[in-house]
């Protein structure tokens, strides 16, 4: 009895901090005014560019994409990977983010709301960015 309160109790903390945890469009959000601007969301492409680049070796490969293990991020791998190369480098990474951006600003104002980050279509592209 002792053991099973103890994993229930370990099992509500873990989803406490699953819910307190900040998303990535409150983590983008930088001045926290609802919208990601363009220089945001340039910020946060750079950082997850350097996150996927786990070897530092400045370019992101199909492993350190995931594109082994995810379909929507070996898709838009195939997307980002222009000259086809198998790699990513920042240029062919910031490209494919700005026609992200540029895709999913449905109202054309710079700036990426919160619904239009979380329509059906974008988040699961849009995740991969930041």
């Amino acid at each position: 009895m002792k053991i099973v309160v103890i994993a229930f109790t370990f099992l509500f903390i873990l989803i406490g901090n699953a819910y307190t945890q900040e998303d990535a469009f409150e983590k983008a959000d930088v001045n926290k005014d609802g919208h990601i601007s363009r220089d945001e969301y340039d910020a946060a492409v750079t950082s997850k560019f350097n996150e996927y680049d786990a070897n530092k070796d400045g370019v992101i490969d199909r492993h350190e994409f995931n594109a082994t293990k995810d379909n929507n991020a070996a898709i838009e791998y195939e997307f980002l990977d222009r000259n086809k190369d198998g790699k990513l480098n920042m240029d062919e990474f910031k490209a494919g983010a700005t026609a992200r951006f540029q895709m999913y600003d449905q109202n054309r104002d710079g700036l990426l709301s919160n619904p239009e980050y979380r329509q059906d279509t974008g988040f699961p592209i849009l995740k991969i960015y930041f």
